[in-house]
């Protein structure tokens, strides 16, 4: 999968994550169960400076410049999910 950005997206099936119950009244006593979560898609690469100025471009923002074929740097929390916004992905925190 291609972002509007041009970031490729690899998909990263779930993997059964170990879940450990255990019970307080009984000293050592614990049940191992496994739980299942959707997969997910992650950037093959960091955003680079050069697709992070496309977007600031593409908004109205003024592009930072630099080595665009560099990871970009220094990016708010803000920006981030504007940028996540406009390329169509969400950040990997975001309820569904």
């Amino acid at each position: 999968v291609v972002t509007r950005s041009g970031t490729v997206l690899v998909w990263c099936p779930a993997p059964p994550l170990p879940v450990a119950m255990s019970d307080p009244r009984r000293k050592g006593a614990e049940a191992v169960m496994f739980e299942y979560r959707r997969g997910w898609f992650l950037g093959r690469a960091e955003v680079t400076v050069g697709e992070f100025d496309r977007f600031l471009a593409a908004t109205g923002r003024t592009p930072r410049g630099g080595d665009p074929a560099l990871p970009v740097t220094n990016v708010t929390w803000t920006e981030a999910k504007a940028f996540c916004g406009w390329a169509g992905v969400r950040t990997r925190h975001e309820v569904v």
